[in-house]
């Protein structure tokens, strides 16, 4: 009997194990659309991360299997970037896939280089009284990119109640988790409470030898101070922000009655964006951080709700801005020709 229940514990295990490394291994995918190549891997419960480079920023493209792999078709696909290594790891037909990504590139540079000769002839034929040709639409739908976690209804009502993401006009205002807060000022919410409850029983059912008046002005005493200490970590907390603007993205770190850091970089000299969920309370809560690679540089957007969200929006300025700064070219080429 001993022997079938150790028997049985083990095969539970053992299922238990199997099951694990199958979602984890299906929690990790890569993904290549018309603008950028994606890696996201995640370690369930424990962490997640995902690194995306915009396709134009690939500089090289390499397919690389080694004895076991050139016989069973698999291997890892390895890009080179303005900013380090992308690589897709252990993915079938490695070649297939590097050969996608380079024909990708090569649409990219074939299609700027057709717009933009368009767009020259219809401004010569504009310029000599012809009638031009309607531009082709161009459909710059990027394709979808799977997301594996979606914030649930009470965390989105937490993130909307402390304002943890703000929208005015074309700037985007976020702020750190509202955990993180209570990190900071669990001790005088603590005691702002306990000093409020401790209160309203000494004047109903007195517990100490002080009179009801000096227990009165004693609890006063401490819910002003812990209340100015709440006060304290909360304008701390409000005050620290990031900023993403059409032209830049901003990070202040400002102290109530102290200094103030400001850091700000341009978006067109953004080079890569990934984020980070670390830990079960980052995947149950929802918050991670963003490192945004600048040159030599790093920015990053520590512990902000739903970091995947941010990512996304980081990179539509990017390529909102990019494309303005191409179209500024093209009109400047085309003014030069025309003259």
């Amino acid at each position: 009997l001993v022997f079938l229940i150790l028997a049985a514990v083990i095969a539970v295990a053992a299922a238990g194990v199997i099951y694990w490394l199958y979602i984890d291994w299906d929690d990790d995918y890569f993904a290549v659309t018309n603008k950028r190549v994606v890696s996201a891997q995640k370690i369930i419960l424990l962490y997640e991360s995902r690194q995306e480079s915009p396709l134009d920023a690939v500089l090289s493209v390499s397919a690389n299997t080694n004895y076991l792999g050139r016989l069973l078709s698999y291997g890892n696909v390895v890009m080179k970037t303005y900013t380090g290594i992308l690589s897709f790891d252990n993915i079938p037909n490695p070649e297939h896939i590097a050969s996608i990504i380079e024909e990708k590139q090569k649409r990219i540079s074939t299609s700027n280089v057709q717009l933009e000769k368009t767009a020259r002839i219809n401004t010569v034929r504009d310029r000599l009284g012809f009638t031009s040709a309607p531009p082709a639409a161009k459909k710059d739908n990027e394709e979808n990119i799977p997301q594996n976690i979606k914030p649930g209804v009470l965390p989105k009502w937490l993130a909307n109640l402390f304002n943890m993401r703000v929208v005015n006009e074309d700037t985007i205002t976020y702020r750190t988790h509202w955990f993180i807060f209570l990190q900071s000022s669990w001790m005088p919410t603590l005691i702002l409470a306990g000093t409020i409850l401790g209160a309203i029983i000494h004047i109903i059912y007195p517990f100490t030898p002080l009179d009801r008046l000096t227990s009165l002005f004693a609890s006063l005493f401490i819910i002003f101070a812990s209340g100015l200490w709440w006060l304290y970590n909360y304008i701390d907390w409000r005050n620290d922000r990031y900023l993403l603007s059409d032209e830049q993205i901003v990070d202040i770190n400002h102290k109530p009655l102290s200094s103030e850091e400001k850091r700000s970089a341009a978006l067109n000299n953004i080079q890569s964006v990934e984020y980070q969920r670390i830990g079960l309370l980052g995947l149950v809560l929802d918050y991670g951080t963003v490192l945004i690679r600048i040159g030599d540089d790093q920015f990053t957007f520590d512990d902000v709700y739903n970091p995947s969200d941010v990512q996304r929006e980081i990179f539509q300025r990017v390529e909102k801005q990019k494309q303005k700064q191409k179209q500024a070219e093209v009109e400047g080429e085309r003014r030069r020709i025309l003259d």
